[in-house]
């Protein structure tokens, strides 16, 4: 299902970046997330979430450095972005303003964030992990290469999420389907081709804050129910099968300060991506191509910076700490992580096409 294509994208940032303001409402829990963002209505009837996050500005660098990763590899799913400084707002003042419930400082980095209105915000949708107990039940002992006993048994279970039996509802049906594409329904392949694009996207991110945080919780809690609940920040559109992933915040900056510099941390979280990432193989060809051509960049990190600050100035504006450096060093990696599995996966497709019938 379509969602924002490049030009309607490209002609809201240059709107967000030079309009103004027509009105602030405070953060809540279903519209912008915590109480130093904010809600704006922009003078051309658009909305944004405005995320302040100094002094940690690597997560808004991240939002932005995310936002211009999806672009790069065709994606329609992630809300445009761009970054202004507080200034701008605080001396507007527009209506609804109060400066004292915002507490945000002079001179510091904002990223505006496009409210997708179509997004549903309720929880309705589930991730269904029963094909995948063997991930649920040790997901920190999980391989990093996938060769597991039952290898073969996880590469042919697929999972898929459904819509709640009602809107009143939170608990939703679980489906588990056979993987191979002919055996399921269109939306159902649908739905399958665009969690396999979250994986990629979340694994070259390292993104803790979407299926990580549930897996780490389920290790935690030792509770497998948890895959069972809504993601936060992956939502379904209103209309049709299209899924969002909003709230990337944590993407290539932070996520890399958790995943290398932590380190009572960080094994488990690289195992929470790597057994994601070998949990299936059914990808869109355009995202494949997409990403071989980036894997093909002598300096894949440097492109990406090249097209980040080429289409948003402010890029530059933003301090740099220690997740910098290991972003230059570890995206690199994990580019050629997802090129290898994609391999993989064309030579088990090219093994069972050949297997004798």
């Amino acid at each position: 299902p379509a969602g924002i294509p490049e030009e309607e994208a490209d002609s809201w940032l240059t709107s967000a970046r030079s309009g103004r303001v027509q009105s602030v409402r405070a953060a809540t829990w279903d519209r912008c997330g915590r109480p130093q963002n904010a809600f704006l209505t922009l003078a051309d009837g658009t909305s944004a979430c405005a995320r302040y996050r100094h002094p940690r500005d690597r997560l808004v660098l991240g939002e932005v450095l995310s936002y211009w990763l999806s672009r790069t590899l065709g994606l329609d799913s992630v809300p445009p972005v761009t970054l202004t400084f507080s200034d701008s707002l605080l001396e507007q003042k527009p209506r609804d303003f109060c400066s004292e419930e915002l507490r945000w400082e002079p001179a510091q980095t904002v990223a505006l964030i496009r409210w997708v209105d179509e997004v549903d915000s309720r929880p309705k949708y589930v991730f269904n992990f029963l094909s995948l107990c063997q991930v649920c039940k040790s997901a920190t002992n999980a391989t990093a290469t996938g060769n597991s006993e039952n290898e073969s048994e996880s590469k042919t279970k697929a999972t898929t999420i459904t819509e709640s039996e009602s809107e009143s509802e939170t608990k939703a049906t679980e489906i588990s389907q056979t993987a191979h594409p002919s055996s399921l329904k269109l939306e159902s392949l649908v739905t399958l081709a665009q969690w396999g694009t979250m994986i990629i996207f979340d694994y070259l991110t390292g993104n803790y804050d979407r299926v990580a945080s549930m897996q780490d919780g389920v290790e935690r809690e030792n509770d497998p129910t948890i895959l069972e609940q809504s993601i936060r920040n992956l939502r379904p559109s209103k209309r049709g099968a299209k899924l969002w992933l909003i709230d990337n915040e944590s993407g290539l900056l932070d996520a890399y300060t958790v995943l290398y510099l932590q380190h009572s941390v960080n094994s488990k979280f690289i195992q929470f991506h790597e057994s994601m990432l070998r949990t299936m193989c059914v990808f869109q060809s355009s995202l494949v191509r997409r990403v071989e051509r980036l894997y093909q960049h002598p300096a894949p990190h440097r492109a990406l910076m090249r097209t980040a600050t080429h289409r948003d100035a402010l890029v530059r504006k933003v301090a740099r700490d220690e997740s910098f450096r290991l972003f230059r060093e570890k995206f690199p990696q994990r580019l050629a992580n997802v090129v290898r599995w994609i391999q993989d996966c064309r030579e088990m497709v090219k093994q069972e096409k050949d297997r004798p019938r």
